[in-house]
């Protein structure tokens, strides 16, 4: 399961471009909370938070406690938009979650067991067509990665989105592309002649 991020924030009282400008000027990214039905909720959180945060993997992947007021409100990330010149985060969107939403998040791929490809062994490359799934899920079963296994891979051949194995509770969402990754055959010294054939 993903973890779960603390963020502390300061309650916008006023909203609008020249309030965001202000919020900026005290190194504080304006952000808002909406989704449950609920009334949107605007406020800022310090730009060091989120810059450390971001620097790690998976982050928008992650679960965050919202500290506003005096609640703390489970949430995901939807949007993040970054200032055009410097890249920094220049305001954030937050979709409220609980127990029992099922909602689409984007999970990071992590390829395992590469020792046990006889295509990679051979000096094939694996080709990445997507870095990324979306899938469905409830907060409690947000998967910190999806795993595609690479043992018994050969060259040639393909990883789609329907062979996934994904963990109890997961279900594949849309997706734009239908393969995850391809074997390259390989040219070099271990290559067989089978693996080099045109």
């Amino acid at each position: 399961m993903t973890r779960t991020i603390e963020l502390n924030t300061e309650v916008r009282k006023t909203s609008g471009t020249s309030s965001a400008r202000a919020e900026r000027a005290k190194n504080r990214i304006p952000a808002i909370l909406y989704g449950l039905k609920k009334e949107n909720e605007s406020f800022s959180i310090a730009q060091n938070d989120v810059l450390r945060e971001l620097s790690k993997p998976g982050f928008r992947t992650h679960l965050f406690d919202l500290k506003i007021g005096s609640k703390t409100q489970k949430a995901l990330i939807k949007a993040i938009q970054f200032h055009s010149v410097t890249d920094l985060p220049i305001h954030i969107d937050f979709q409220r979650v609980d127990k029992t939403s099922k909602f689409e998040i984007l999970v990071p791929i992590k390829f395992i067991n590469h020792e046990k490809s006889p295509g990679i062994k051979r000096g094939g490359t694996l080709n990445t067509v997507t870095h990324k799934i979306n899938v469905m899920c409830t907060i409690d079963n947000i998967p910190e990665y999806i795993y595609i296994d690479l043992a018994g891979l050969k060259g040639g051949d393909r990883v789609s989105m329907s062979s996934l194995k994904l963990p109890e509770g997961v279900m594949l969402a849309r997706n734009s592309q239908p393969t995850v990754c391809t074997l390259i055959k390989g040219r070099g010294k271990g290559a067989s002649a089978e693996d080099t054939e045109e």
